[in-house]
């Protein structure tokens, strides 16, 4: 261990999980392959047939201890100790299986029958390439099996003195140094691709952090940035109440203190509520609901302030929606559709419609459209329709809005096991609707 590079001291754990992780791969390779070579070498008619057999159950054999040593590895608490002794177990497995098959020429091959030979050179290569994605984590374990195989392949080939044997002879003695190449090639990808991997996990874990800290210290923020606020109003409303002691002007000035005021108390309303469900301070209170109801709440809420200012016209169809209990909680849910009738009647058109249906979808959701005859969203401008703070080129005009409603209305429906959609098309107006779950009728 002490000749292990200063990268691999650092990863030491991280390669020998590694190499015990991938073993499994290379076990399943010996399990199959060693019967259909044991097959091969039988209808070629080696010598030494009797062998064969024998061969084969210590392949067998060795295979079940590694799949056990690797089973005890995962339960072991991996302090340096233990990890050393896994990772010299390693190599010794390594060197003991790669022995069995460099030993094969020997037993089964002769001079006589160079098709056996290249048999056996074809189902080595195929084991030594193999190995090299799942050893070259640490180079001595993959240069212990590697040797262990060729060496004694090597030294049987150059024993049978033919031009034949000296040119396979050749063959692998290249292959050693190209399969050593490739080996060292991988492992400094990989130990590049654990540098990689912690340098992103932990401006990760910064980035969270910094977004965690940014929405707490938000969400803790309300009182503080409510009650001054709160002030202003209340001092410009105690200005337009008095209205014989102030004149015209003071009045309009006033009346666009608050109008910026309650436009500013909106942002940080939804400032301090996208804060909260990033921090996961939202509590959800989920219970059977019927839409019709919340509805028409909606709709109260919204008549006054949209409805009447454009003469939009509603269309609902609330028989459809009475026969409907769905699963949500009463606050947000209304909070979400009224949001969305109220972009339904901002963005839409004088002596315009709105349309709001019920219907059942899969036998699972209840979904909720709202269809407006409105202004539509551009077909390229679509994609950031759930985008923070994006208003579409809205944001130029003098519809006020801070453009963070559907963001919250989309995260919020997913802290309920909803969801939602829309499509839209320019100059005909938009349809959004929420799927939110049908709750079970016992």
């Amino acid at each position: 261990m002490e000749s292990e590079t200063k990268n691999e001291r650092q990863y030491f754990s991280r390669q020998v999980a590694y190499l015990y992780g991938n073993t499994r791969v290379a076990l399943v390779s010996n399990l199959l392959l060693a019967p259909i070579t044991a097959w091969l070498l039988s209808n070629l008619g080696v010598q030494a047939n009797e062998y064969l057999l024998t061969w084969l159950a210590l392949i067998f054999f060795v295979v079940l201890i590694r799949f056990i040593t690797a089973y005890l590895y995962k339960k072991q608490n991996k302090t340096s100790t233990v990890l050393f002794f896994y990772y010299k177990l390693f190599i010794v497995y390594a060197i003991i299986t790669g022995s069995l098959w460099g030993v094969t020429p020997w037993f089964f091959a002769t001079a006589e029958q160079p098709e056996v030979a290249v048999v056996l050179v074809f189902v080595i290569g195929g084991l030594v390439s193999g190995a090299t994605a799942t050893m070259s984590v640490l180079p001595k374990v993959y240069f212990s099996y590697m040797l262990s195989i060729l060496l004694p392949v090597i030294a049987w080939f150059v024993l049978q003195g033919t031009t034949f044997h000296y040119v396979i002879t050749v063959m692998l003695l290249l292959s050693i140094i190209g399969f050593a190449t490739a080996s060292l090639t991988y492992n400094k990808i990989l130990l590049h691709s654990f540098d990689l991997t912690d340098k992103v996990l932990k401006q990760k874990v910064e980035v969270e952090e910094a977004s965690n800290a940014k929405s707490t210290f938000l969400s803790n923020m309300s009182h503080e940035l409510r009650t001054p606020l709160n002030a202003i109003l209340g001092f410009s409303q105690l200005i337009t109440l008095n209205k014989d002691e102030a004149n015209k002007r003071t009045l309009e000035h006033a009346a666009e203190i608050m109008s910026a005021g309650e436009y500013l108390l909106s942002l940080i309303d939804d400032l301090l509520e996208i804060s909260a469900i990033e921090a996961k301070k939202v509590d959800l209170n989920i219970e059977p609901l019927k839409p019709c109801q919340i509805i028409d709440e909606c709709l109260l809420l919204i008549k006054a302030a949209s409805i009447e200012k454009l003469n939009i016209s509603i269309e609902y169809n609330k028989s459809e929606c009475s026969g409907i209990t769905m699963l949500a909680d009463p606050l947000r849910i209304k909070q979400i559709l009224v949001n969305i009738c109220s972009n339904a009647c901002k963005y839409n058109k004088q002596n315009g419609s709105i349309a709001i249906n019920c219907e059942i979808i899969d036998d699972t959701y209840c979904r909720i459209s709202i269809s407006d005859t409105g202004l539509g969203i551009p077909q390229k401008k679509q994609a950031d329709i759930f985008t923070s703070y994006e208003r579409l080129g809205k944001e130029h005009t003098d519809i006020q809005g801070t453009g963070l409603g559907l963001i919250i209305t989309k995260q919020l429906l997913h802290a309920m096991d909803g969801d939602i959609g829309f499509k839209s098309e320019e100059g005909k107006g938009s349809c959004f609707w929420v799927d939110l779950p049908l709750a079970k009728i016992k």
